[in-house]
């Protein structure tokens, strides 16, 4: 099962002092590169796409990446989701500290938006720019189950209307459905308490899109959750409460056995497979069976169809949503035949008249191209050729 995490600090998991615990079944996983820098809350050389290989165990200070902090609790949701699936769980974290949806929303088309608290202004595109490449970069090849969506408390501070927060929250569910061209689910979260006070305003906009979106789902209601919290806004394990593991327990809840019969997943599609033909004794032309926005080959050539006469050659692709599709790879010298096949009868190379004699080719992985046009391994011949 494999989840992103996307919205504010409690969902990225920027608190002070968090105490945060590491999962303890070992398939737990974490997306392992993190482009965050916690000192300057700058994300520094985003990628143009995500590794498909790079993972770790949550410990309570792993960073689940691409721009995720801590832990958090998703560690020990982690956990309860194993025992409760018996499958692996994988998270991805796209949370943002500080960010409203208004800040979401802007940062799609990369205009100017600044922390409704501190006034710094974000990265550009930035939160949505790197939601959206990881979207892009796991679809094709793992799926994903749903966004996990927890934020609020800016939304608040700013004193957002319920109709202003449902139609910001929709329209950055839209999008990222557009950018995908998948129906993605979303669990979206009850969240607003900061400060010691709940904004039922708030409460009721992630209500109504859980109501009135196809395919969203009802998170944990968490302004509850540790209410007296030690900076105001953040959950954490400390000596009083345990808030982090709280949390964990409330996500947990939601997403019950209900949800994974009614969710359905964004299900992997698989490799892109490269087909290949011999143009001579040492070249090969190589090509996909079906048209791609673009192509990269790993040796910098970027056509459809290209010739290679060495090396390891593999591609990563992008379809018309800019989805990646990775490709197997063909290394160039293994392509050509080591051992000479060699024609011989099935039984005899005596043949009755008006029968036939069947003639193949050993090692029996060849197809051979033979004199009356057939290509096979096996030939069924009645006259003399």
């Amino acid at each position: 099962e494999i989840f992103i995490v996307a919205g504010q600090s409690n969902a990225q998991g920027d608190g002070r002092f968090s105490n945060a615990i590491s999962s303890l079944d070992e398939r737990v996983l974490a997306f392992e590169p993190n482009y965050y820098d916690h000192n300057t809350a700058l994300i520094q050389n985003f990628p143009n796409f995500l590794s498909i290989d790079k993972f770790t165990n949550i410990s309570g200070n792993t960073n689940i990446g691409p721009i995720g902090f801590t832990a958090w609790c998703w560690g020990e949701l982690g956990d309860q989701l194993v025992k409760k699936l018996n499958v692996p769980v994988l998270f991805y974290n796209t949370g943002l500290s500080g960010t409203s949806t208004e800040n979401w929303l802007a940062s799609i088309s990369g205009k100017d938006t600044y922390h409704v608290v501190t006034g710094v202004k974000f990265d550009k595109f930035m939160p949505y720019h790197a939601f959206r490449r990881t979207l892009h970069s796991l679809l094709s090849i793992y799926g994903v189950r749903s966004v996990l969506w927890h934020q609020g408390e800016s939304d608040a501070i700013s004193r957002v209307s319920e109709l202003t927060y449902f139609n910001n929250l929709r329209d950055l569910i839209q999008e990222s459905r557009n950018n995908t061209g998948e129906k993605i689910p979303w669990v979206v979260a009850r969240v607003s308490r900061y400060e010691g006070i709940n904004y039922p305003n708030i409460i009721s906009g992630q209500n109504r899109v859980i109501s009135t979106i196809e395919s969203v789902w009802a998170g944990p209601s968490t302004d509850e959750i540790q209410p007296f919290r030690p900076d105001g806004a953040h959950f954490e394990n400390n000596n009083s409460v345990n808030g982090l593991s709280q949390l964990a327990d409330a996500w947990n809840a939601s997403l019950s056995n209900q949800f994974f019969t009614q969710i359905n997943p964004i299900l992997p599609k698989g490799i892109a497979e490269i087909k290949y033909s011999c143009i001579n004794q040492s070249e090969i032309s190589l090509k996909f069976d079906k048209i791609y926005q673009s192509y990269q080959w790993s040796n910098g050539a970027t056509g459809s169809q290209i010739q290679a006469n060495s090396g390891e050659i593999s591609a990563i692709l992008r379809d018309g949503f800019s989805n990646l599709y990775y490709t197997n790879r063909i290394n160039v010298p293994n392509v050509f035949p080591k051992i000479a096949p060699i024609v011989s009868p099935v039984i005899s190379i005596v043949g009755c008249v008006g029968k036939t004699v069947e003639l193949q080719a050993n090692p029996s992985k060849y197809e051979v191209n033979w004199n009356n046009g057939t290509i096979a391994n096996k030939i069924s011949a009645n006259q003399v050729s």
